[in-house]
C-alpha cells in the first residue's frame, strides 16, 4: 500500500503499482510533497513523477529498483531521498 501525504496529512493511498501514473496526475494538482513509495517491490518509476514539482520527500527503499530513476534529477525542491534497501548497482 502507498500511502500519499500532502502538507504532513495523508491525503490518499495507492492499492497497487499500476495506479501509481493516475495517482501522481491526481498528485500534481494537489501539490504533493511527501510521497512514500518504500517496499511496493518496483522494479522502475514512471518518468511522470518528475511533474510533481512540489515534492520535497520521496521515500523509494526496499523496493527492486537497479538505478537511480532519470526522472528524479527533475524534481527541484527534492531534500530528502531514500533509496536503501534496492538492487541498486
Amino acid at each position: 500500500m502507498i500511502w500519499l501525504q500532502w502538507e504532513g496529512r495523508n491525503i490518499g493511498m495507492i492499492n497497487t503499482p499500476q495506479h501509481i501514473r493516475e495517482q501522481i496526475r491526481e498528485a500534481k494538482e494537489k501539490r504533493l510533497q511527501k510521497l512514500n513509495l518504500s517496499f511496493n517491490q518496483l522494479t522502475r518509476v514512471p518518468d511522470a513523477i518528475s511533474q510533481l514539482q512540489n515534492l520535497t520527500c520521496l521515500d523509494l527503499s526496499g523496493n527492486r529498483l537497479t538505478r537511480v530513476p532519470d526522472a528524479i534529477s527533475q524534481l527541484q525542491n527534492l531534500t530528502s531521498l531514500s533509496l536503501n534497501s534496492n538492487r541498486l548497482t
